[in-house]
């Protein structure tokens, strides 16, 4: 069932986006986690993987693309998620895995993604987001903000 939604739109710079990263880093160091192999979910996830990759030197990577949405526009109607594409994932067996998405809101791709990431015997997951509207905690996510309260149609500098 799709469902079409008329968020507020709120858009976030690229110095937003450097803060929100540098947060995350200090999470994932705090927390003592140390990711071998970072799994973006394409297309959103890969600016976030690519920052992250560079500043926890990481240079290893798998991909998995994901498709929710109808179309690019703003409030957009949404279906479930759908993986659509992936790289051979071979590289995460036995290894701490990274995944990075740009905004986390119903679970329902990053359910996807994990479950199917599973599969393939990585040692441990951790997520990070730029942005976290999830109220539930089922999963370890790491986020540069959480916004509990109210949901915004985030608009990124590469949209």
């Amino acid at each position: 069932m799709k469902h079409k939604y008329s968020y507020v739109i709120k858009n976030i710079s690229w110095n937003t986006i450097k803060k929100l990263t540098e947060k995350i880093v200090v999470s994932i160091r705090k927390n003592n986690y140390q990711p071998e192999v970072i799994v973006p979910i394409l297309r959103g996830g890969m600016p976030l993987a690519l920052m992250l990759s560079q500043k926890l030197n990481i240079r290893c990577f798998e991909t998995i693309q994901i498709v929710k949405s109808e179309n690019d526009q703003i409030n957009s109607a949404f279906g479930k998620a759908k993986i659509v594409n992936h790289t051979d994932m071979k590289l995460i067996s036995g290894k701490n895995v990274l995944i990075t998405e740009d905004v986390i809101d119903t679970l329902d791709t990053l359910t996807t993604a994990i479950h199917f990431i599973k599969k393939y015997n990585p040692k441990k997951i951790l997520v990070s987001t730029l942005i976290d509207f999830s109220k539930d905690k089922n999963y370890k996510i790491i986020s540069g903000r959480d916004y509990l309260k109210q949901k915004y149609w985030i608009v990124f500098p590469w949209d």
